[in-house]
């Protein structure tokens, strides 16, 4: 995915939505849906099936399957945001260490003969 992905429901972009998961189009067409967007989701079909006073069924097993594969990637894009900031304050901590020590080269040795 790229950063300018964006969820097909609310239209946010892949950057304030946190994790997208990708679902499968038709025509071609690319379909996105953030994790509030599918709870929302979630939630509404909930309601419609009370309001209507229907018994949910069992999920069958593909349904059973899809909704793990959706909470796996979901976790997968979580845990890889969260890798990636790591990296950031990771490089951005060596970068610092790294003009630090380029500063003291440029200083030269410390203590040696001007001392009292």
């Amino acid at each position: 995915m790229t950063k300018d992905e964006y969820c097909s429901f609310c239209r946010q972009p892949l950057g304030e939505t946190g994790p997208i998961v990708e679902g499968a189009g038709t025509g071609g067409v690319r379909v996105f849906i953030c994790r509030q967007c599918a709870e929302l989701a979630i939630v509404l079909l909930d309601e419609e099936v009370r309001r209507r006073g229907e018994m949910p069924t069992k999920p069958s097993k593909a349904e059973v399957d899809m909704i793990h594969v959706c909470k796996v990637a979901i976790e997968h894009y979580e845990a890889l945001s969260r890798q990636r900031q790591l990296t950031e304050v990771e490089l951005e901590r060596k970068r610092r260490v790294e003009a630090d020590l380029e500063r003291l080269k440029s200083e030269g040795p410390r203590g040696g003969t001007d001392r009292p």
